[in-house]
């Protein structure tokens, strides 16, 4: 991985952090939501795309020929990546639903409500 990869998934996990722990009150809540899943998709989707490609050469390499690095390392960093962007992910959906339950609960977003729903009479 490299250091943007590193870059991108520190800020996901201190974002995580920061909505597990509670955000610091300067920051919006949407921005650090933001950025945790930045770091999150960073994670799963490059190492998930990685992985397979990674073992495939792992597997296939010719005698004699040098790879530029360990391929079972390689194996082993992206799939803890994998499973650490997923995780990160799973902490991320339930401050989600809470972020966006307060702006669903509003008035008039009761089951009556305009594009709410059903109406009354159920048609």
């Amino acid at each position: 991985m490299g250091a943007g990869n590193g870059c991108w998934a520190l800020a996901g996990a201190a974002a995580v952090r920061a909505l597990v722990r509670g955000r610091p009150r300067r920051v919006p809540r949407w921005a650090v939501f933001v950025l945790g899943c930045l770091g999150s998709g960073s994670l799963f989707a490059w190492s998930g795309w990685e992985l397979p490609v990674t073992a495939l050469v792992a597997l296939g390499v010719p005698v004699g020929l040098e790879l530029p690095e360990e391929p079972v390392a390689a194996v082993a960093v992206h799939a803890v990546a994998v499973a650490a962007g997923a995780g990160m992910l799973r902490t991320l959906l339930p401050a989600s639903r809470a972020a966006a339950s307060p702006l669903s609960a509003g008035p008039g977003a009761g089951p009556g409500a305009r594009g709410g729903g059903r109406s009354p009479g159920g048609r």
